[in-house]
């Protein structure tokens, strides 16, 4: 048996697992209900299916590669360690003062997050760095060692050192967490400087704090899944997916626990751009839709969006990290009547215990599965492979009794209500990262994943104004297989806030070859190679003012011409994004940034790597169904019904109909149609004007 790759997606639905092996490219997959008290249980259960499909020996595993939401659930249900901070006299009540924005603006009820951190755990000690990095007062040891009796008597389970300016000046920070070491070896500590070295104490404080407070819970996970993944005979270590599309060691991972809050989502994204790549489309969104929440992000020149700045359940987050925008809508999304006498849908979830009322396990209210059932969109005898039946008729009851008579409706419009308010609510995510930042929606193409992603998706697309779009290959385990097209990769920034007319080619040479080697340091073993592809970025804009946009630099030793360079691109993009220029625009260099990548070189196989399609000798129409729209009213209508695996290159599709397979759905809406690509990809004209 040649070598294989493993690639396992742990929702908060189910546990998708994929297995491809390298020399025949032949892929085996399973999904299993996950679990939130065992995670690790699940996704052992998991690979011993996959193995008892395959036939696969433990030992011929190469690689397992984990996306996983242990740091997000961690946050989401305050499970957190308890948190001790050391910080400059004075500068205690930051993480607590915070900044003056709110979340609600006309939300009189509103409550400001609460830190992370207790007040009787936030300690002091007397030093200063200005912030040109300089020593204004050194830290003295009998002061630190004072702090740390404190910290002793109270009991702390880790600790973040947050000292003012530490991002321009580490090393009383370093001095801090040495002394942490060697008095408390085993307690997880965070440093500032090493988290999140940039300037804005208040998103650097409360990051570090939540890196101590994800620690050790997030250690503990990566250590059972490793040693389940080792009981299964498995040698091959655990690799983690990080929130900036990349592949890090579980070491890393636990260290930096905080850059993994997007690991989930982040390998779908992978799978969409690597398989897309492929086929010539670099301008895509991505939709991710599972039984918990749909996430979407838009990719521009085959390159993903990213963002510095997130905030998790309230709490800032200052890392690098894919752009990904969730909203609570997927197929287990709770639906309701409120008080008002509104349909609302989500952001609740039956998860996959009890799960949808269809799934018979004491689910007691309806979902967007259950209204999808109602409208016939899936089949209840095919759900997750057949492994499992749905019950359409507790679906419908459910719908008629928790939709349909409080608002005075029949059943299929009360489905049709459901499935329109949820993708109401993706269409807003959608224009978040397009109209809302100045792309044309018909310019993309939107690929659709998930379970329920290509079930919607064709009538998103329509709503949202977007011509085209693509269901790749298994499409309801894309996260987990784009674990597998992921390359390894690291960064490593700093705050520089200095112009153009005040910063020399030679000195941004030499801090962007500083970030290089810090950024080498954390690699895995082994990836510190020749091949390694840099890529520098300054985060830009003009003097006065404070949202930054992001300004590639060419490797090498930079030159004037080069920094001029820099400043017409940041022209170029603000003139993009807001059609002016200020009258007075000073480029200023805010943050650098270095990224590093080692491309996987059997990844890149797999990413050109289509799945086999149906040869034509088969008829692929397998039945027919009624189905349910907004224009066949209660009578509906009966469609035809495909089977993806017999469905020939070339082959087309005149909407409606249901194309199904083990994982998912594809339903084509009235007036579309899809048509089979050469690499088994569908493909849905949506009817939409492209420009």
């Amino acid at each position: 048996m040649s070598p294989l790759w493993i690639g396992i997606d742990v929702g908060g639905t189910f546990t998708d697992v994929v297995g491809v092996d390298l020399a025949s490219l032949q892929y085996w997959t399973a999904k299993v209900p996950s679990s939130s008290t065992d995670p690790a249980g699940a996704l052992s259960a998991g690979i011993a299916e996959l193995f008892q499909r395959s036939q696969v020996r433990p030992n011929d595993v190469q690689r397992v590669i984990y996306g996983t939401t242990v740091a997000l659930n961690v946050l989401l249900e305050r499970k957190g360690a308890t948190v001790a901070m050391v910080t400059t006299k004075g500068f205690k009540d930051v993480v607590e003062i915070g900044r003056m924005l709110r979340d609600e603006l006309y939300d009189i009820m509103f409550d400001k997050p609460k830190p992370l951190v207790a007040r009787r755990r936030r300690y002091e000690v007397e030093e200063r760095v200005n912030a040109a990095g300089e020593v204004v007062r050194p830290v003295q040891n009998h002061d630190v060692q004072r702090v740390l009796d404190e910290v002793a008597e109270g009991g702390s389970e880790a600790l973040a050192v947050c000292l003012l300016h530490a991002y321009a000046n580490e090393a009383h920070e370093r001095a801090v967490g040495d002394a942490v070491k060697e008095r408390f070896p085993s307690l997880p500590v965070s440093l500032s400087s090493e988290v999140s070295p940039e300037y804005s104490e208040y998103e650097r404080f409360a990051t570090t704090v939540l890196n101590s407070y994800l620690m050790p819970q997030t250690r503990a996970t990566l250590g059972s899944v490793a040693d389940r993944v080792a009981s299964l005979g498995i040698g091959a270590p655990v690799e983690v997916m990080q929130s900036n599309g990349g592949i890090t060691t579980t070491e890393v991972a636990a260290r930096f626990p905080v850059r993994l809050l997007g690991s989930g989502p982040v390998g779908g994204v992978a799978g969409a751009v690597g398989l897309c790549a492929s086929v010539g489309i670099s301008d895509l969104i991505t939709l991710d839709m599972g039984g918990t929440s749909t996430d979407v992000c838009l990719v521009a020149g085959g390159m993903p969006s990213y963002t510095t700045q997130r905030r998790f359940e309230g709490q800032p987050v200052r890392t690098l990290m894919t752009d990904v925008q969730s909203i609570g809508t997927g197929g287990g999304s709770i639906a309701r009547v409120d008080v008002a006498g509104s349909l609302q849908v989500g952001p609740d979830s039956a998860g996959a215990d009890p799960g949808p009322i269809c799934y018979g396990r004491g689910g007691r209210r309806v979902t967007v599965t259950d209204a999808d059932v109602v409208l016939g969109y899936l089949n209840p005898k095919r759900f997750l492979g057949g492994k499992q039946r749905l019950d359409a008729e507790a679906a419908a009851a459910g719908l008629r009794e928790q939709i349909a008579s409080p608002t005075n409706t029949g059943l299929v419009s009360a489905g049709l209500g459901v499935v329109t308010v949820a993708v109401n609510n993706m269409v807003g995510a959608l224009r978040r990262v397009t109209t809302q930042r100045g792309h044309d929606p018909r310019d993309f193409t939107l690929v659709a994943f998930g379970g329920a992603g290509p079930v919607h998706a064709g009538l998103l697309a329509r709503e949202a104004g977007i011509p085209r779009v693509l269901a790749p290959a298994y499409p309801g385990l894309l996260s987990a297989r784009g674990l597998l097209l992921a390359d390894l990769r690291t960064e490593a920034s700093l705050t520089l806030s200095k112009t153009l007319e005040t910063v020399s080619p030679e000195e941004l040479t030499g801090t962007f070859e500083r970030l290089e080697t810090e950024a080498r340091s954390v690699l895995p073993r082994g990836a510190d190679s020749d091949s390694l592809e840099v890529e520098r970025l300054a985060e830009m804009c003009y003097q006065g003012q404070r949202h930054e946009l992001p300004v590639p630099f060419p490797a090498g030793r930079l030159t004037q011409a080069g920094l001029a360079d820099a400043a017409r691109r940041l022209d170029e993009r603000f003139m993009e994004l807001y059609g002016f220029l200020p009258m007075s625009h000073i480029p200023q260099i805010v943050h650098l940034r270095v990224f590093l990548r080692k491309r996987v070189e059997e990844a890149e196989r797999l990413r050109t790597r289509g799945i086999a399609v149906g040869d034509g000798s088969a008829d692929a129409q397998v039945g027919e169904r009624r189905l349910y729209f907004r224009d066949t009213g209660e009578k509906g209508r009966v469609c035809p019904v495909y089977d993806r695996a017999l469905l020939s290159a070339g082959r087309s599709v005149a909407g409606p109909a249901v194309v199904e397979e083990d994982y998912s759905t594809t339903v084509v809406y009235p007036e579309q149609s899809l048509t089979v690509d050469e690499h088994g990809n569908l493909v849905i004209d949506t009817g939409t004007t492209t420009r």
